[in-house]
């Protein structure tokens, strides 16, 4: 099993849309070996018959399920504590991996030590990421980090932490807000300022089709008042 990095998905209920990414995912590391953990929030459907099928294929598949439903935040939280690589790469059940990303991805990460990266991404055709203007850099100035890609942090697949510092960050303080990761991040980053921050202007994930936000129905609620208390 791959030391260096690990795929953590949170998942509920999205039976369908995460065999179809797993499928394609598993094709994608075989090679490389690399673990992937998911932790399940109480999914009333048959996700967990589904993954241990797949495990069968596949040994490097962790799998928990929680006995309720916790909440988007502390699922979170909680698959990236099942990780024992030392990356982790976040990864949203409808999300997907750009193939030639992830070799470009190890060797970044092979030889530094980055309490974070910050990943490109976007919607298909992949002709260009979110974020077009900022080059390839490392990041020592949170607060600048924060201006110019918090908002594109938001989305969970973008995030690839180094877990110890993944496991060390305290995400209990945003709970329910939906962006407990964002809070968790820039927390820990005020108490640990000397961390370094990598962005990678490469695509390297993409929206898969069918992809729909759990909490579309309140958009504004969640962008309008849960981000900008957060931040």
């Amino acid at each position: 099993m791959n030391p260096l990095i690990s795929i953590c998905i949170p998942t509920y209920n999205r039976e369908l849309l995460l065999r179809e990414g797993l499928v394609r995912l598993i094709s994608q590391i075989r090679r490389y070996s690399i673990p992937i953990y998911i932790s399940d929030n109480a999914s009333e459907d048959n996700t967990e018959r589904m993954v241990m099928k797949l495990k069968v294929d596949y040994e490097y598949i962790f799998y928990k399920k929680n006995e309720i439903n916790l909440g988007l935040d502390r699922n979170v939280e909680c698959v990236l504590k099942m990780s024992t690589t030392k990356y982790s790469w976040l990864l949203g059940d409808d999300d997907r991996i750009v193939t030639e990303a992830i070799a470009l991805v190890l060797d970044a990460i092979q030889t530094n030590r980055y309490a974070l990266v910050v990943v490109n991404g976007g919607s298909k055709p992949m002709n260009f990421g979110r974020v077009r203007s900022i080059e390839s850099r490392e990041y020592s100035d949170k607060s600048e980090l924060l201006s110019e890609l918090g908002w594109h942090m938001t989305w969970l697949s973008t995030l690839i932490f180094d877990t110890e510092q993944a496991k060390a960050m305290i995400f209990s303080d945003y709970y329910g807000t939906y962006f407990g990761h964002i809070g968790a991040i820039f927390s820990h980053f005020s108490q640990e300022p000397g961390a370094k921050v990598y962005w990678f202007k490469e695509c390297a994930i993409y929206f898969s089709e069918g992809s729909t936000f759990s909490w579309a129905s309140t958009v504004f609620e969640v962008f309008g008042k849960s981000w900008a208390d957060v931040v």
